[in-house]
């Protein structure tokens, strides 16, 4: 996978780093930081810009330390509309994805 570019987003004195890596199969966002207020917006931007182009999303969650009511209402929303979402890895760091949407507002503080 080659990167496309990262995208910084001040959020309030804290920082949520977007890194966009793409091939011609899959398209890898990797969040760090902090998803809440304004950057709950900008990732929602990048999503429909890729959603425009098509392809397969995986979304890398595992750089994130906080998130708010709305930043778990857009991990919701993305894994709804198909977006893979990695939460882990196992022992042999083969990538898994949270299983259930429904748990997002419960099981993300």
């Amino acid at each position: 996978m080659l990167a496309r570019h990262a995208d910084r987003r001040e959020n309030g004195g804290e920082r949520l780093d977007i890194s966009v890596r793409e091939n011609r199969y899959i398209t890898e966002f990797s969040l760090k930081g902090k998803l809440y207020g304004s950057a709950v917006h900008k990732l929602e931007k990048l999503w429909i810009e890729h959603i425009e182009t098509g392809g397969v999303l995986l979304l890398d969650i595992r750089g994130l330390t906080h998130l708010d009511t709305a930043g778990r209402r857009m991990l919701f929303l993305m894994q709804q509309e198909g977006v893979q979402v990695l939460v882990g890895a196992d022992e042999a760091q083969q990538y898994s994805t949270a299983l259930s949407p429904i748990a997002w507002p419960e099981a993300q503080n």
